[in-house]
């Protein structure tokens, strides 16, 4: 069997022809059904900032999310490392654009935080920029001891 100019071009044209229908009919449509993704995998997730320093002082941070049923509970504990003081804020949190935003009411208004995933890690901020003594964004890191899978039967 030889392989000549005019059947590869054919080839590739019937192949053309294939997939071109075939991603058009398939754009543009929301499959049926109930679909699981990354973030209701789980049941819990705890994100850790073991050591943060902020004016002068070392802060331990944890963010907890939950999802029980349709509430969707968050706790953040600040601790300060040498005292153990610690300052623990509830509040409730949904999914953004690409990242979960934290909502904690304080008084009459409600300060946001955004959590994001930045490679392994995941970063906290606000819209004041949060950041700490040296300039750095708040690096948080799962904690998988701690964060819950949901199982499916």
């Amino acid at each position: 069997m030889t392989f000549s100019y005019d059947s590869g071009r054919r080839a590739i044209a019937i192949f053309l022809c294939v997939l071109i229908p075939l991603v058009f009919a398939s754009c543009g449509k929301e499959p049926h059904g109930k679909y699981v993704g990354e973030i209701s995998d789980w049941e819990s997730e705890v994100f850790q900032a073991p050591s943060l320093h902020i004016e002068g002082q070392d802060y331990f941070l944890q963010l907890a999310l939950r999802q029980i049923g349709k509430e969707m509970p968050a706790e953040l504990l600040f601790r300060h490392q040498k005292t153990n003081k610690e300052k623990l804020r509830t509040g409730t949190w949904s999914m953004g654009d690409g990242k979960r935003v934290i909502a904690f009411p304080d008084g009459k208004e409600v300060q946001e935080y955004y959590l994001y995933k930045k490679g392994s890690r995941f970063v906290l901020e606000d819209r004041w920029g949060l950041v700490d003594d040296n300039g750095s964004l708040f690096v948080l890191i799962r904690n998988k001891g701690k964060s819950r899978k949901r199982s499916f039967p």
